[in-house]
Order: structure tokens, then sequence, then C-alpha cells
């Protein structure tokens, strides 16, 4: 089945779905603008936060009836009172650790974006792995080793930044390829092995929490489909297939990354998403390199403020570590019981709600928004400073985030 290609698309979701695009492609696009520009990692961040800020007021103002908007009421209510929870956190407890710009940037312009523009799905996923491709031009200086290390690994930003493309691709394959038209498939062919490549650097001198998404998206695929219709296709079998492989892991996960990492160095394949586990096992005995701890500290905590929580990013005032590295801590240890409910549970309700009943490109973009940010949020990075995960909050919570492309196929 080809698309016929013959359908109309306003200009106002085709701008909506790069923008959309470029944002969760931004940290990606700020190291490859740094490789070619010779210039610092976080020098073009703030700047490109700052052109989708503008870009999606723009098109809000020139393309959309007011009159007809869909107003997202929730999702503005709970931005005012992230704001609350910052300045109070601020004048009565003590300044957060995420700055105020960080803030505006990274949590309410991706929680609002949702909410401000209506993307075509396809389009969001082909251009978000397309952007960063011109990288691969100057692959040593985009993928540049961390200061004062051996192993040559990159750090956890450049290894999550250049998974967003990875992951774009991989769903672009499974969900769309094969109602495209020969005509473009060079293209992709170009493009998938550019992203393939960028998948060996983030496996062999990444980090491994951008493996856990990658894996995460690939075992959720094999159980569980949604065809052209909008029906959910799954397999009890495969179900039960995969809760005795992760039974058998976790019982047995030590052995098994031995094995795996003895296996792939005997072949003079060394992956860094595997050997870590190895090295720190022998360094500290902690495979976790410390979250173990970490989370038992957050766990240890949170009843202190059960309800109301200790106050917007203060983990690391509190505790001299930066932030749990599990945003489900740091929800309840942040703001309790309280922000869990305003924000967690409505998350989940319209996260099950899409999967099930909204249509095919709903579920392609709610996959995509939550493989890029939901597994790595549960192992690394600060909960306010998560531009992803706070994107793919905004867009559970949005009634008018997709638009819905009435596409025509032929044989």
């Amino acid at each position: 089945m080809k698309e016929d290609t013959n359908t109309y698309t306003p200009s106002s979701v085709v701008y909506s779905s790069l923008l959309v695009a470029l944002f969760v492609d931004t940290k990606a696009v700020n190291y490859v603008l740094g490789a070619f520009m010779g210039t610092g990692d976080e020098g073009y961040t703030t700047l490109l936060f700052a052109i989708i800020a503008v870009s999606s007021l723009t098109i809000l103002l020139l393309h959309t009836n007011i009159l007809d908007m869909e107003v997202n009421l929730y999702v503005w209510l709970f931005s005012a009172f992230i704001m609350f929870f910052y300045y109070y956190t601020s004048s009565m407890i003590e300044r957060p650790r995420v700055p105020l710009p960080f803030l505006l940037g990274f949590t309410l312009l991706a929680f609002n974006l949702p909410s401000l523009l209506k993307i075509d799905p396809r389009l969001t996923l082909r251009a978000a792995m397309t952007i960063p491709a011109i990288g691969v031009f100057l692959l040593g200086r985009v993928f540049i080793p961390e200061e004062e290390n051996e192993l040559g690994t990159v750090s956890m930003m450049r290894s999550y930044a250049f998974l967003v493309p990875v992951m774009a691709n991989i769903l672009y394959y499974l969900l769309y390829h094969k109602s495209e038209r020969l005509s473009k498939d060079f293209l992709f062919l170009i493009i998938s092995v550019i992203n393939l490549i960028y998948l060996y650097k983030i496996l062999s001198h990444g980090s491994r929490g951008p493996f856990l998404c990658i894996a995460s998206l690939i075992l959720f695929h094999w159980v569980l489909k949604k065809d052209e219709s909008g029906n959910l296709i799954w397999s009890a079998g495969k179900n039960l297939t995969i809760g005795i492989i992760i039974m058998v892991i976790i019982s047995f996960f030590k052995e098994i990354i031995f094995g795996i990492s003895a296996f792939l160095n005997g072949l003079g394949i060394h992956l860094n998403v595997i050997d870590k586990f190895v090295r720190k096992s022998l360094e500290t005995g902690d495979m976790s390199n410390g979250r173990t701890i970490i989370y038992q500290r957050a766990i240890q905590d949170i009843p202190d403020n059960l309800f109301f929580g200790h106050g917007m990013d203060l983990f690391e005032h509190n505790t001299g570590i930066a932030y749990p590295h599990n945003f489900i801590l740091q929800i309840f240890y942040d703001g309790g019981l309280m922000l869990a409910l305003l924000l967690l549970i409505p998350v989940i309700w319209c996260l099950i709600k899409k999967i099930r009943f909204d249509s095919h490109e709903t579920y392609s973009m709610t996959l995509f928004l939550f493989f890029i940010s939901v597994p790595g949020a549960l192992v690394s990075s600060d909960l306010w400073q998560n531009e992803r995960l706070w994107l793919f909050f905004g867009a559970m919570l949005s009634s008018s985030f997709i638009y819905e492309v009435e596409r025509r196929y032929e044989e």
C-alpha cells in the first residue's frame, strides 16, 4: 500500500511540525552547531528555544482563529501553579536548583507547546530524524569525549541528544515507511544510515539510559501495535514471554551482563552501555553507579513532607545530591502527593486513553514522546530541566496537538 500524496496539510501544521521537531532536536542541533562553529557546547540552546517560542506564538496569532481555539485550561492552570511553586519555594524555603530561565524554557515552554501548536506526527518524525543528520560530517567533534576520560566515552547529555533522531527513525520505519512512495526511499536510506552511525556511537561510547529507551520501544512494539484504522493488536503469548524474560533478567542480571560483555569483547566489540555495568561492579560493587543509594535517600525523606513535599528542586540543598535521578521520586519529593495528584494521575489517565482509543497518528506521537523521555527520566535527569519529559506531559494533557490527516492509499 502506497500513500496517495494528493492530500492537503495546512501550512500552519507544516510549520508547527517542523518547530516541534526542532524543539526535540534542540540539544543535538546545539552540539552540531558547536562542532561547526567551534564554540561551547551550550551556546545555542537558549537561542533556539527563543526562536521556537517566538515562532510558535507567531503561528498561533497568524493562523489560528482565537474564537475557535481549543483552550487547554488545565495546562494553563498547571503552568500558573508551577510558577507559584517556584516563587513560593524561592521566597519561603530556599532558591531552587533550576534557574528561572531554565524553568521557562525546559519546563513551561515544553509543557505548553502541545496546547499552542497542531502537528502532523508523520512530518514531525521525518523532520526529527533528519535535522541533526548534517552532524555526521564532523562526527569526531560532535561526539567529543568527556574531558580526562581515557575510555573515550561521551557525556550523558550528548547520548540523550542524539537518541531523538535515532528514535524518530526507528518509529518512522515501524509505523510509516511501508506507505512511502519509492521516490522517497533513497533519502530515507541515507538518513537511516546516518542515524545507524549515531546509534553505534551511543551504544559504544554513550550512556546506558538511551539504550534503555530504545530497548523499551522495541519490546513494546513487539507486543502491542495499532493498525491504520486505530485498532490495537496485541498478543497474550508475547506478553507472557516478555514477563518471563524480564523475571530472568532481574534474577540473573549480573551474570547476564558479565556474559554478554565477555562474549562481545571476545569478538572485539566494546559497547559502553554494557561494559559500564561491568566496570562499576568491579570498581565499587554497585552497578547502578550510586543510584540505589540516591533512591533510598529520596524514599526515606519523602514521608517527612508527604502531602506538600520539600519544595521545588531542593534535593541538592537538602542532601548534597543533585537530584533523585528518577522523575517519579522527584515529583513526590518536591511536591508530595499534591504534585503527584495534579500531574501524574491526569497524565497516566490520558496516556492510557490515547494508546487505547485515539487514532494511529496520536498513537505514533505518543510513543515517540514517551520513549524519548520517560524511560530515561526514570534513571537520570532533573525533572525541572527535562524538556522532552515536559513536552510529553503537555502532549498527554492537550486535546488539540495532533492534526488528523486524512490519508488516502492506493495499491
